[in-house]
């Protein structure tokens, strides 16, 4: 699979700073979780194949007041490889490999996180509890989320998708709003009723599949940052979109 899944590279966006350029670095991990029963039939085989695709690794985040870049430092699952860099620049998508000094767009994205034909149902929970996080002050909230098959699967599919979880989201860094909301339009990763703030840390799991996934923040830091990271390389050339395929994700907080 060549695509990069888009709630991931969500998630490393999901920022804004303060009067300042920001950087930090993002760690997602991939887990089996552990659940009442074991899975059975295509539920198991769905499990094996998300566990697999599922991207995980690192990546170092840069955001002013133009746009955003990622830079992968490490990857496993679908993410894209070590070097690969997206750029998110005024409402556009570019993505980036410095090995063969080539770019390209990727294709138009589902208005949502989901595989088209999902319509998913979100309801976030703030809890009001707090906690130290990358050093910042972030709300715990939880999330459950629902979303119909818009086929009929196979004997042994779930008919309903579900997922449930926790984002840590801190008010810190609300003054690049505008920035990161041509962002996540350019994503196509909108959520209505998303709480708005920079996710520091997210947990999202799924007993139907027996996953767990944990992304976390650190290093982060505020100053100025060089402006040719915001723009393609000269001389690197544009090549054609590689096919892509569309993955399931959890939400993200805006």
């Amino acid at each position: 699979m060549t695509g990069t899944c888009v709630t991931t590279l969500l998630m490393m966006l999901a920022a804004s700073a303060a009067h300042a350029d920001l950087r930090y670095v993002t760690r997602v991990e991939v887990r089996p979780l552990q659940t009442d029963a074991p899975l059975e039939g295509m539920a198991k085989l769905a499990s094996s194949m998300i566990l697999s695709q599922l991207p995980r690794g690192e990546s170092v985040t840069f955001i002013n007041d133009v746009g955003a870049r990622v830079d992968i430092r490490s990857a496993g699952g679908s993410m894209r490889k070590e070097g690969t860099v997206l750029l998110v620049r005024d409402a556009a998508v570019f993505i980036v490999d410095a090995a063969s000094r080539t770019y390209w767009t990727p294709p138009q994205l589902p208005p949502l996180l989901f595989t088209p034909g999902l319509d998913p149902g979100v309801e976030y929970t703030r809890t009001g509890t707090f906690d130290t996080i990358a050093g910042v002050r972030a709300e715990r909230v939880t999330f459950r989320m629902s979303a119909p098959l818009s086929f009929a699967p196979q004997p042994g599919f779930p008919t309903m998708l579900r997922t449930e979880g926790e984002v840590w989201v801190t008010d810190r860094f609300n003054a690049y709003g505008a920035v990161m909301t041509r962002t996540l339009s350019a994503l196509g990763t909108l959520i209505p009723g998303a709480p708005v703030g920079m996710v520091v840390r997210y947990i999202t799991r799924s007993t139907q599949f027996a996953y767990e996934v944990e992304y976390t923040l650190a290093d982060l830091v505020e100053g100025p940052l060089p402006a040719e990271l915001f723009v393609i390389p000269e001389g690197f050339r544009k090549v054609p979109t590689p096919r892509t395929i569309p993955q399931v994700g959890p939400p993200s907080a805006q």
